[in-house]
């Protein structure tokens, strides 16, 4: 299967995310991992896949990812998706009335599956969410083994 994983990063989390999903499903599949803003339209092509992640910036997905799940929903309809995210742990955040209104606002995957949802894509996938220490990272103990095995048995 070919499959493209199209990914954002700020500090790099979430490109290791990407890395390590890619390690994890290459063996078996063509895969080729993109950054939001280096895609281009002609990425698509022979896509079967499409793997998304970003991070979770002010409770949403990158503009970079936003912007091209807005401009190509007819492309992406006719593929097999899933999603995910990097994020902190909203019940770490002091103070605890800060983490209930954070809680609420969600995470950036939960944004990107109620918009492919709305397009009617085939989701391969629930939403994932890799934890990282703070904003910056690191990315908490055993978030790479948990990437690793995300999508076993999916394809």
């Amino acid at each position: 299967m070919n499959i493209l994983i199209l990914y954002d990063s700020f500090f790099g989390n979430t490109e290791k995310i990407a890395q390590y999903i890619k390690e994890s499903i290459e063996d078996k599949h063509d895969v080729k991992m993109i950054k939001a803003g280096d895609f281009e339209e002609a990425d698509f092509a022979k896509v079967e896949c499409l793997i998304i992640g970003t991070p979770t910036r002010a409770f949403r997905p990158t503009k970079d990812i936003s912007n091209i799940l807005n401009k190509y929903p007819l492309t992406i309809k006719d593929l097999k998706v899933a999603a995910f995210d990097t994020r902190i742990d909203y019940d770490t955040i002091k103070p605890k009335t800060l983490s209930m209104v954070m809680k609420r606002s969600g995470y950036a995957v939960d944004k990107i599956y109620k918009k492919l949802s709305k397009i009617g894509v085939e989701l391969i996938a629930e939403p994932a969410g890799f934890y990282v220490g703070e904003s910056e990272g690191p990315l908490l103990e055993g978030e790479k083994e948990k990437a690793e095995r995300w999508l076993m048995g999916k394809f």
